[in-house]
């Protein structure tokens, strides 16, 4: 096939019309699928794919036959990529220096940067939460999805050392001897989901492999639970994991779980002059500022607790140590140092405030790519009419 045919064929409009008509596919049955696994799980599922298979709506039965079958669909990266190349392809044959092809020209323009700003989000955006509590502290964020391992070794004065591992490498039955690790890593048993509870309140709970740290001392074990899509609910990733130095010495098996958090003292340890922790927590994101909650106010509709607004007063600290107030409203966010802070949430009684962090190198393209379409629209029309009135007289 010679250049100028592919061209022709990656332009093609009927190209376009397939694509879209696969996107209007896919945008039907994940809002179907929405209903049960949550937008974070349906992203993750079915957009953030190349290729998907999707269940038919199963129309109130989950467990009935039709829900078994399922369809291959082109996923959400296969459908950008696609659009994108068939945009770029009929951009040089729409883009004819001509005055009234410029509002084609700019709308294309447009959709090409809402393509590509919509894979930057997808790659490199990061999003979390940040608890501060009233006349406390925050600097880092932590995802609401997503653990990490951390071993963390306290033994200098003034800062720690903290090495993570991602979730994704807890597995049953792995070992982790990473050279940049000081220990090594056996993981006897990861649940996704599980509960935590004491074995002397549950005759038949399951035993627990732990033989150090807060399982032993409280007499803990793990439940393993179907994992949750909940949109209010979060699942408990629980592990046992046994501890080995580079030479095989045996440390001992510690149950660690994201619901085992900061309110617990932390499950410490020493080997070879060195103290250590172990701790199974939300993945970290830590920003280069630090704020301070001094005040925090809202207000009700009248009549009802239902929030109307609510404000977070904050000193934000520069690396510097500079520092200067700020105000965090609703849909009044803060962006600072290529972060933006949204007002999402609080504490009962006005004890903390929740902030929602997020990073997004890509923030600027929709409004770039949306303004041009808008321009693009105005242009084109504005043309035609001045066209249609121009044959009238």
């Amino acid at each position: 096939m010679t250049l100028k045919a592919l061209t022709k064929a990656c332009s093609s409009l009927r190209l376009t019309v397939v694509l879209l008509a696969f996107a209007m596919a896919l945008v039907l049955f994940s809002t179907l699928e929405q209903v049960h696994l949550g937008i974070h799980e349906v992203q993750s599922r079915y957009f953030a794919q190349w290729i998907t298979w999707m269940p038919l709506p199963h129309l109130g039965n989950p467990d009935g036959w039709l829900h078994s079958i399922k369809l291959p669909l082109l996923g959400g990266y296969t459908l950008g990529v696609g659009l994108l190349i068939n945009l770029l392809a009929a951009f040089p044959r729409v883009f004819k220096w001509r005055l009234k092809k410029l509002g084609i020209a700019l709308i294309h323009g447009g959709i090409i940067t809402l393509i590509i700003s919509g894979f930057i989000s997808a790659l490199l955006q990061e999003e979390g939460q940040l608890w501060i509590p009233l006349n406390g502290e925050g600097h880092y964020s932590e995802s609401t999805y997503d653990n990490e391992l951390v071993l963390i070794d306290e033994s200098a004065e003034n800062f720690d050392t903290v090495y993570a591992l991602a979730e994704a490498r807890l597995k049953t039955g792995a070992t982790i001897t990473d050279n940049s690790l000081p220990l090594h890593f056996h993981i006897k048993a990861f649940y996704p989901n599980a509960a935590i509870g004491r074995i002397a309140d549950n005759p038949d709970a399951p035993e627990s492999l732990a033989d150090q740290g807060a399982a032993l001392k409280m007499g803990l074990t793990a439940f393993p639970q179907p994992l949750t899509y909940k949109e209010a609910e979060r699942n408990a990733a629980t592990a046992y994991i046994q501890i080995m130095s580079k030479e095989g010495e045996d440390l001992g098996t510690w149950l660690v779980s994201n619901i085992i958090d900061e309110r617990f003292p932390r499950q410490r340890f020493s080997h070879e002059g060195r103290t250590y922790s172990l701790a199974l927590r939300f993945k970290r994101a830590y920003l280069p500022i630090t704020l301070k909650l001094t005040a925090f106010t809202h207000t009700t509709y009248p009549g009802t607790d239902i929030p109307k607004s609510f404000m977070s007063t904050l000193e934000l600290i520069e690396p510097t140590g500079a520092a200067r107030r700020v105000d965090i409203r609703m849909n009044e966010p803060l962006r600072t140092h290529g972060f933006t802070f949204y007002q999402a949430s609080f504490a009962p009684g006005e004890t903390a405030t929740m902030l929602q962090v997020v990073r997004n190198p890509g923030w600027i393209g929709p409004y770039a790519g949306v303004g041009l379409v808008a321009l693009g629209l105005f242009i084109h029309f504005g043309l035609s009419l001045g066209r249609f009135l121009g044959s009238r007289k």
